[in-house]
């Protein structure tokens, strides 16, 4: 009996010897998290992430909102908001620096749908770094890509509030009394080609808030579509919104003086939001609202 005690003494002792390594083992396949970007991609990620890379400006500027400055580790020449971004390590995206990118050695990379290729991602992915992909086409979906984002950094509290945050502010839009019929418009990106956002794009939610109709026409399925100066006129929105300032809009009517026949030229309809805040489907499309709904105020309250 007693060597029968001493034996199984013995091996619940190496048992035991044992058990911390496969413990930390069971730790560390518990903190590899499986989740599914934006693009249907099944990423796996080891927790926590701490250093993160976003290769678009919009993908910063939502970054900026969920996480300690520390942990952004580099930007794009686009990134420029806020101010102490441009501190940070430079990535060039056009062409992709894959060399730097994988120097800064990031946990994790955050870009939109579009702005990097297949084969871009899969070289990346071939070196061990792991991407999520966003695909947010509306107001809707840019907050729900702040809320995943947020759960994916371990962020989840901060990424709720962003997404509440974004969303409350198109909801206090404030819009003057209109007649009414549904005033309708066109953003246009650049004049050279006349590059548009198409129905299919963000904008198209964004004007909404506004109180306007995007006048592109919904069988245009490209989210950015090139438009000649025959479909322009054919359409004929009431507001032509540009980005930048005033140059934008003479530069486009200089180039096609017959564009000079539209309703938004005749009735100085044309609207001036900054460009960083139109183009990028990220938080600052709040303030490209904002501002288009106080110029619609503007020109309404000159006909009252």
């Amino acid at each position: 009996m007693l060597k029968y005690i001493i034996c199984c003494f013995a091996a619940g002792f190496l048992l035991s010897c044992s058990e911390p390594d496969e413990q930390k083992a069971e730790k560390a396949d518990s903190q590899e998290l499986a989740i599914v970007d934006e693009m249907g991609r099944t990423l796996h990620l080891n927790e926590p992430i701490q250093r993160i890379l976003p290769l678009c400006a919009s993908s910063e500027e939502t970054m900026v909102l969920l996480c300690d400055s520390s942990q952004i580790i580099g930007r794009t020449p686009e990134c420029s908001y806020p101010a102490w971004i441009t501190s940070k390590p430079l990535v060039n995206n056009y062409p992709l620096d894959i060399e730097k990118v994988v120097t800064l050695k990031p946990d994790l990379i955050v870009s939109k749908e579009g702005m990097l290729s297949t084969d871009q991602i899969e070289k990346l992915e071939s070196l061990g770094l792991t991407i999520y992909m966003q695909r947010a086409d509306d107001i809707q979906g840019i907050a729900q890509s702040m809320r995943k984002l947020g759960s994916v950094i371990g962020q989840k509290e901060k990424g709720e509030k962003a997404a509440l945050q974004f969303q409350r502010k198109f909801d206090s839009i404030q819009l003057v009394p209109r007649p009414s019929s549904l005033f309708t418009a066109i953003g246009i990106i650049s004049s050279d080609p006349v590059y548009v956002f198409g129905y299919t794009s963000y904008l198209t939610d964004v004007l909404k808030y506004c109180g306007l109709t995007n006048a592109m026409e919904s069988s245009i399925t490209q989210a950015f579509p090139v438009v000649d100066q025959e479909y322009l006129l054919k359409v004929d929105p009431d507001y032509l919104i540009f980005p930048g300032d005033e140059k934008q809009g003479k530069e486009l009517f200089v180039k096609f003086p017959v564009l000079k026949k539209m309703k938004a030229y005749k009735f100085h309809h044309c609207l001036y939001v900054q460009g960083d805040w139109l183009s990028r489907p990220g938080p600052e499309l709040t303030k490209a609202a904002a501002e288009i709904s106080r110029q619609l105020n503007e020109t309404t309250r000159e006909k009252r």
